[in-house]
């Protein structure tokens, strides 16, 4: 930290706040009265209340939250510190952008900030891919208990999908180190006086190609899958596609009373209660005839209790479902 002292002391140059002021693209004032409270903080509040609100809904429906809902949690925690750390971050900004202006000199007021600016660049930067790349995570478990009985090539691209994706986050955390792997004094030396454009950008660029890619990767899971549902009959379990985001619970409720059933057996109080349950979710789910021919193929081919539910089966699939369904139960 020699020489730290012969910095000139703190300022009020109007002159110098002005260039400090616009030394970015968007001047300071509009940045700090516009971009941070109405952008930013209005699309994180927003952000915030509608994941809350999805994991208390899940918590009252389901009573249990699961690995997706624990990676959406993350992410807003990641998103909330992301923010935080970018109002706590705001006038180093500038302070920055004002190092690469012929003239400018930093004061001793000002200089600690400029040294830590790398510190929170990394932690701000972090933060953001985790919270991210945490949506994205939370896609495919979202995704995970459908594939039972899938294709041997749909499950090994799958997993390579969920290993490229995090493969791309760990990528990602490293990102602000490539144009700049120094911090304190040696990082204003390097990386501010001289910066350059194309090694700043290109991080950024490979950055943003690789989200698009993760993300076609990402929704190909589903846009991939085949028309029509199926059912392995050596599976003790199920195939539901295509399904709807709002269905996944459902797959819950079964996958739940599957495990539950050691003896093979089911009484008529648990399908009661699986059968309401899920209709709850059936309410809301738009694919509503692909997710009845589960509820039915799976109640009949999960107990041995057929003489219990075999008519009320009947019954449902000729009065409310479609032909193909009844037809379907009929020939088995």
């Amino acid at each position: 930290m020699e020489g730290l002292g012969n910095l000139p002391p703190p300022s009020n140059d109007p002159v110098r706040q002005y260039m400090i002021d616009h030394a970015g693209q968007i001047d300071k004032l509009s940045f700090k009265a516009s971009i941070l409270p109405v952008i930013t903080g209005v699309f994180c509040g927003v952000a915030v209340v509608a994941a809350l609100v999805r994991l208390v809904a899940r918590a009252m429906r389901r009573r249990t939250l699961y690995r997706d809902d624990y990676l959406v949690l993350f992410a807003v925690l990641s998103l909330g510190a992301a923010t935080g750390v970018l109002y706590h971050w705001c006038d180093a900004l500038f302070l920055v952008q004002a190092m690469s202006m012929e003239g400018f000199i930093p004061t001793r007021t000002e200089i600690m900030p400029i040294l830590n600016t790398m510190k929170w660049v990394y932690i701000y930067v972090a933060l953001t891919w985790s919270c991210i790349f945490a949506i994205k995570l939370a896609f495919f478990s979202f995704f995970h208990p459908l594939l039972l009985g899938m294709a041997r090539k749909f499950l090994i691209y799958y997993w390579f999908a969920v290993i490229f994706t995090i493969c791309c986050w760990i990528l990602f955390l490293l990102q602000p180190l490539i144009p700049c792997r120094n911090f304190g004094l040696d990082a204003v030396n390097t990386c501010y006086r001289n910066p350059s454009l194309a090694k700043n950008m290109a991080p950024s660029i490979v950055a943003a190609v690789l989200d698009i890619i993760t993300d076609a990767m990402k929704t190909s899971i589903k846009d991939n899958e085949p028309n029509e549902p199926s059912y392995d009959p050596k599976l003790t379990g199920f195939r539901l596609l295509p399904i709807p985001d709002d269905s996944y619970s459902v797959c819950v409720h079964l996958d739940a009373l599957r495990s539950n059933n050691q003896t093979g057996k089911l009484d008529r109080k648990r399908i009661e209660l699986a059968l309401f349950n899920m209709g709850l979710d059936l309410a809301l789910t738009e694919d509503f005839w692909n997710l009845s021919y589960v509820i039915l193929m799976f109640l009949t081919r999960a107990t041995k209790d057929q003489d219990i539910i075999q008519v009320q089966h009947y019954e449902l699939a000729q009065h409310l479902y479609k032909p193909l369904v009844y037809k379907a139960l009929k020939s088995r």
